[in-house]
């Protein structure tokens, strides 16, 4: 199943970030990243489009 929080991973993992740099890169936690990817949270719209200007 292709959810948001696996195209998360696998963007991050191309371009060969750690959830660590991701989360700084974007304003929020470690643990936020890794709820996103696992699909235990939803990212909020402001953190989506910083997130897509990172790519």
């Amino acid at each position: 199943m292709n959810t948001l929080g696996h195209q998360c991973r696998n963007l991050r993992l191309l371009h060969k970030w750690t959830q660590e740099e991701l989360a700084n890169k974007i304003g929020v936690t470690k643990q936020v990243v890794s709820n996103w990817e696992r699909n235990v949270a939803r990212p909020e719209i402001n953190h989506l489009i910083i997130f897509s200007k990172g790519f």
